[in-house]
């Protein structure tokens, strides 16, 4: 029989993410949870409807600098030493 119930712990090993992160869809509405006492448990259906979802997460663009190795301190030393 598969397991139904998943800890905060299994369930962001499952989802690749924090506890701090889960913790914080679930106080968002994003992921549903269940309590048991003290227990916090995500169903194995509401960690798979999470996972099927696009989380609208931006895309961190590169600095052109970076891009071509060098960085803008680097830039301003080497202004500095032609000077």
């Amino acid at each position: 029989m598969e397991q139904l119930l998943f800890e905060r712990g299994e369930a962001a090993k499952i989802l690749n993410v924090s506890i701090r992160l889960l913790d914080y869809y679930i106080a968002e509405g994003e992921i549903a949870a269940r309590r048991f006492g003290r227990r916090v448990l995500i169903s194995r259906s509401e960690l798979e409807r999470f996972s099927k979802r696009d989380h609208g997460g931006r895309v961190a663009k590169t600095h052109k600098s970076q891009k071509a190795g060098k960085s803008a301190g680097s830039n301003r030393e080497t202004a500095a030493a032609a000077s």
